[in-house]
């Protein structure tokens, strides 16, 4: 999918302001989209848990030094945690490929999604998006698995690689649900979009994380039941996600112009 709107280079003020002007254009379709998210999440952490989960939302509302209502050991069968992690990737992989499609459809000029058509072609991408999530969670999750087996020291050397693989592997979603590639060739379109762009995605990605963590440390400050800062997880959650489809943008129209270059020298 190319419109030249989506597709552009910008500066870090370009980014965000972008990214406020999506919010405030479809507020409604993000609103509608993130929270459907979470419900279905809530529905099928009751659904696994039951009165156990309850408890857990009750405790929240404890006071200090009263016993927790919450039950000393919670057993899931091998079903339930399957189905658990199943239904989680479902979830989120069926609300990230709707809500980069809200996004792009917003900054193009031949196409205008709702969040009904934006999540039914997301869902229309999932075995892809499902693909590409299981070999994350394969590779970086090894990264973070091995110095716990082989010892603590190997965290130096196996951290860093995993935040450098993951940054170059944020885009491979974009690529996915925008412009249709299979896991391999998502993965790789991914890496060459970051080529030379490293340093700035890494230091994009931490600036909206930093902001996230402050905003969320000051709500429970104000709110220690986890109500305003579960309120502010779900306003956040997609404006990081409108920034990484927007820097997706920038990152195809830098690469685009490089490959123009070099096809004129």
């Amino acid at each position: 999918m190319a419109n030249d709107r989506l597709v552009r280079q910008r500066s870090l003020r370009d980014l965000f302001d972008d990214t406020a002007h999506m919010i405030k254009t479809d507020l409604l379709g993000v609103v509608i989209l993130t929270v459907s998210y979470y419900v279905v999440l809530l529905i099928m952490l009751f659904a696994l848990f039951g009165a156990s989960f309850t408890s857990l939302l009750l405790s929240t509302n404890e006071a200090p030094g009263l016993e927790s209502p919450l039950p000393s050991e919670i057993e899931l069968s091998e079903v339930q945690v399957v189905i658990g992690v199943v239904g989680f990737t479902l979830a989120t992989m069926a609300y990230l490929g709707g809500l980069i499609w809200l996004v792009a459809s917003r900054f193009s000029g031949n196409l205008s999604l709702n969040y009904e058509d934006a999540l039914v072609l997301g869902l229309r991408s999932l075995p892809q998006l499902m693909g590409v999530m299981l070999i994350e969670l394969l590779v970086l999750g090894s990264l973070f698995l091995v110095p716990l087996l082989a010892g603590p020291a190997l965290i130096l050397v196996s951290l860093p690689v995993a935040i450098w693989i993951g940054i170059k592997w944020s885009f491979a979603w974009h690529a996915v649900v925008l412009e249709g590639r299979g896991v391999y060739t998502a993965f790789r379109r991914s890496w060459e979009l970051v080529k030379g762009s490293w340093g700035r995605v890494f230091g994009i990605f931490m600036l909206v994380a930093v902001v996230y963590s402050v905003i969320s440390n000051l709500a429970f400050q104000f709110d220690s039941s986890g109500l305003v800062p579960l309120l502010f997880t779900v306003i956040l959650t997609p404006i990081q996600n409108v920034v990484a489809t927007l820097l997706y943008g920038d990152l195809r129209a830098r690469f685009d112009e490089r490959r123009a270059l070099a096809e004129s020298a």
